[in-house]
């Protein structure tokens, strides 16, 4: 059935609810299920309109009928969702907050409207935002993704212990989900939390604690402050060489003849003797990855 359709049976119902009404002994109560009736088909013909509109690429009509749905149905949470990330995508932003604030005051219990707006404030970087409304998604209903991308925030905002603190909690109402280990590994490197023996830091890891963890996984053992001092000594002092070599390696990339290749500028395989496929093979980067590496 097609939208059009939808609202004028809608109206039809409507007429013939109305008409029977009249006779009926209670009328306010005919007349209230008649209202229910109408604004069901109306709300889901704007619905399929939406739908329709967005498939053919028409993101205002879209809009204007997910909006007018929530309108008729506030419990149609959807509409705002949707009409706000359609709306933040046509260079709207001020207004796709409007929207979601407007739900979120159409349905005040609803968790997924205010994790909606959180996620729309960290995705254009605004955590400070951001934070208070997953908060508040996690006080109506505790969920994995509020309290990840809540660690998220603090992340972003460099308070890496209560980002932890977050990425656990996700973890513990879903020890097995893959992201929130990623995240919280992540984080535990970068703390310092490299093996039972350390313990967490106040901050990210500075140069020379770095080097410290890095000597220690290369040679065994936890090198002293002044060791791992020499090591950064050693690194600097070789930047110059390996930029010189790489300038290098450029230069005669610069005075190479081009390949040929087939129309775009993509190379393609050149055929050899006999017809055989040939490829050719990078330059050898074997000196750089030695100046890199080599202690």
């Amino acid at each position: 059935m097609r939208p059009g359709e939808c609202v004028c049976l809608a109206l039809c119902v409507w007429c013939a609810v109305a008409g029977s009404a009249a006779v009926a002994q209670d009328k306010s109560d005919a007349r209230d299920g008649a209202e229910d009736a109408f604004v069901s088909l109306l709300v889901n013909g704007l619905i399929l309109e939406s739908d329709a509109q967005f498939h053919l690429g028409d993101y205002r009509k879209t809009t204007r009928a997910a909006l007018s749905a929530s309108a008729l149905d506030p419990s149609y949470i959807d509409g705002y969702d949707s009409s706000a990330w359609l709306i933040w995508s046509m260079g709207y932003d001020a207004n796709a907050v409007k929207v979601l604030k407007c739900g979120i005051e159409a349905n005040p219990g609803s968790a997924y409207l205010r994790h909606a707006l959180g996620t729309h404030y960290l995705t254009t970087k605004r955590h400070r935002q951001a934070m208070p409304w997953f908060s508040q998604a996690i006080a109506i209903e505790p969920s994995v993704m509020s309290y990840m991308n809540l660690g998220h925030c603090y992340k972003a905002l460099h308070q890496p212990r209560m980002a932890v603190r977050m990425y656990r909690e996700a973890l513990r109402l879903d020890p097995d989900n893959g992201t929130v280990k990623a995240n919280l590994e992540w984080m535990h490197q970068r703390m310092g939390v490299m093996g039972e023996g350390f313990t967490q830091q106040a901050g990210y890891l500075s140069p020379l604690r770095y080097y410290q963890l890095r000597l220690r996984t290369e040679t065994g053992h936890l090198p002293s402050p002044a060791e791992a001092r020499l090591a950064i000594a050693r690194a600097q002092s070789k930047a110059p060489l390996y930029l010189t070599t790489r300038q290098k390696h450029l230069a005669e990339d610069a005075t190479r003849p081009p390949m040929t290749g087939p129309p775009g500028g993509m190379p393609g395989p050149m055929m050899g003797p006999a017809g055989r496929l040939q490829t050719t093979s990078a330059p050898d980067q074997s000196a750089d990855l030695h100046l890199v590496v080599q202690r």
